[in-house]
């Protein structure tokens, strides 16, 4: 498809709103730009305009309004410059531990295994239970899915069984990372083969409970050109420190979960407006009420340039949630079409509904969760376990692949559980490289009562749905 068409819609649009503003660029600029910078995005991400064109048109009306500005002080060039830097998409935090040159999905084996572990510790200024769910294991990647539960000295009780410390190691000026508070950092692995790891906490909290990944560094990475063991291999793993260790078995193995995948057959221009919408609700980094009127205006835009066929239902789909937020729908004169059930079930229910307080009377609650699922568009998607605490459950996983080929932070997820309640995964804290970690906050929350869990991942070119049971334990 040529360009031109694009870049002259994209060029237009950015004149109109430059002659639409007046005034002092910190107080319209970035309403100016809402629209602008979405076309200019689903043009990119389509095909239909050449990315660096699509972002030089941005980067010119950002500097035009801003020379209009009355308090403008910065040089153009200047300004240009920092503009060059920003891309369409979220930034990404690199995984300390994983491979960092990108690598394609179904290049090599994935494995997700069950632990359902608790390590307490009880020696500190604080007491700390960390709750193993899984271990993630690819060539390039080796890590622990954990919740991690920190409250004052003498809130949990003590452990109910001891088990002996790891071997000294290395002084804890050489082996601490910087890390989260409430979140150990003297954590340490030791595999069958005799191999020692450090273990690194990637992932979020708010010092009473977080929920990430713990990657093994190897403490020793051994001479060069000799073959790393990865833990999935040593059939075992003692983790702990020098205080107390729980053993973790590589082996176990759950039950095959049956997954489907179907491709859903849209245009370019439809699976840029399906995933971006699906991104509103299940992505920790997006929001229904402020994405929506960009979302809006990309509807004509890729009309205008062949990129939509007349008869989608997504213009419909998004001129209803227009009319629920009371977004101006001027850009999408569509009549609206019903919400899909997922996104119903997440705007009308009750969020919290009988569901308790946060505190330290009630423990976290963890599920296996292992499944992965076929790769699509590149991506395969793994999940590896879920954790429940108060008024907040995390689900833990990974992308295996590039996620940044047209998604805003990877495919979307959404968990229903055994009642029929859906939940949105809200992605959060994820890593770039090829191995892309992360974990996600769902809402509603999931109360530990559910025995099912049936998973949607939503791709660009496919949907794939799995069922697992749901077997829950605690401390």
């Amino acid at each position: 498809m040529q360009s031109e068409p694009a870049e002259t819609y994209l060029r237009n649009l950015a004149e109109s709103e430059l002659r639409r503003y007046r005034g002092d660029a910190a107080e319209f600029l970035p309403e100016a730009m809402t629209r602008v910078r979405a076309v200019a995005t689903a043009f990119a991400k389509t095909g239909a305009l050449d990315p660096a064109a699509a972002e030089g048109v941005v980067e010119e009306l950002t500097t035009a309004l801003e020379v209009r500005s009355p308090g403008y002080r910065v040089a153009p060039t200047v300004a240009a410059r920092l503009r060059r830097a920003r891309r369409f998409q979220p930034g990404a935090v690199p995984l300390a531990g994983a491979h960092p040159a990108p690598t394609p999905a179904g290049a090599f084996p994935v494995s997700v295994t069950p632990v359902g572990a608790l390590l307490e510790l009880r020696e500190g200024e604080t007491d700390i239970v960390v709750y193993l769910t899984a271990a993630l294991s690819t060539p390039h990647l080796a890590a622990l899915s954990a919740g991690v539960l920190s409250l004052p000295k003498g809130s949990l009780p003590s452990r109910a069984r001891q088990r002996p410390g790891l071997p000294p190691a290395a002084p804890v000026a050489a082996r601490m990372y910087p890390g989260l508070p409430g979140v150990p950092r003297d954590l340490r692995a030791v595999d069958a083969t005799g191999q020692s790891y450090d273990l690194v906490f990637n992932g979020g909290g708010d010092g009473t409970w977080s929920a990430g990944h713990f990657a093994l560094r190897p403490s020793s990475p051994g001479a060069p050109g000799r073959r790393q063991v990865r833990p999935a291999d040593a059939g075992w793993l003692i983790v702990g420190n020098d205080e107390t260790s729980v053993q973790v078995d590589l082996t176990a193995r759950s039950p095959v979960a049956e997954v489907t995948t179907t491709e859903n057959g849209l245009t370019a221009g439809e699976q840029f407006l399906r995933i971006r919408a699906e991104a509103m609700f299940a992505s920790g980094y997006h929001d229904v009420g402020t994405d929506l009127k960009g979302l809006a205006a990309a509807v004509p835009a890729l009309r205008a340039v062949g990129m939509l066929p007349e008869r989608s239902e997504l213009p419909r789909t998004i001129a209803a949630l227009c009319h629920r937020y009371a977004v101006g729908r001027d850009d999408v004169p569509d009549p609206p079409a019903a919400l899909p059930d997922r996104w119903a079930s997440l705007l009308t229910g009750d969020q919290h509904a009988s569901w308790q307080p946060d505190g330290a009377d009630t423990p976290p609650a963890a599920a296996h969760l292992p499944m992965a699922f076929p790769e699509t568009d590149g991506v395969t998607t793994v999940l590896s376990g879920l954790v429940t605490h108060g008024r907040r459950s995390t689900i833990t996983g990974a992308f295996f692949g590039p996620v940044e080929e047209g998604y805003p932070e990877g495919p979307c997820i959404w968990l229903r559980d055994n009642d029929g309640q859906w939940h949105a995964v809200k992605q959060r804290g994820w890593s770039s490289g090829g191995v892309n970690v992360f974990r996600a906050d769902l809402t509603p929350p999931v109360h530990s009562s559910a025995s099912r869990a049936d998973i949607l991942v939503i791709g660009r070119t496919a949907d794939s749905r799995g069922s697992v049971p749901l077997t829950w334990w605690t401390s």
